[in-house]
């Protein structure tokens, strides 16, 4: 779980997860690769940005999990990224869920 330490949390508490350039790409044939599984991630989006998780230039897997609490937008990616979202839960997002920038494409099942 990846939330705030704060008494009374709330969105904007901590800054974001991030997937970058260097990060290793997942492979669904062989399973190997950067992922999230079974996480839930609240309470974040203050690293100046709006994201609870940023994804940019990778291609991780996030899978079963649930992403809550954010300051605007859940996930965002870009620069050519290719992630595999699979049965993953938004909930009180202001924004969208997940937003793409028009050379990144995401899969989405």
């Amino acid at each position: 779980m990846f939330t705030s330490n704060q008494q009374d949390p709330a969105p904007d508490d901590w800054g974001d997860i991030a997937f970058g350039d260097s990060s290793v790409d997942y492979d669904p044939v062989t399973g190997q690769g950067c992922s999230m599984e079974n996480v839930i991630v609240e309470y974040g989006g203050s690293a100046g940005g709006e994201q609870l998780l940023h994804i940019d230039a990778a291609s991780p897997l996030i899978r079963d999990s649930v992403f809550r609490h954010g300051t605007w937008v859940a996930i965002i990616v870009e620069n050519g990224a290719v992630p595999i979202f699979e049965n993953n839960i938004f909930e009180d997002i202001p924004g969208d869920a997940i937003r793409a920038s028009e050379d990144s494409s995401p899969v989405i099942k």
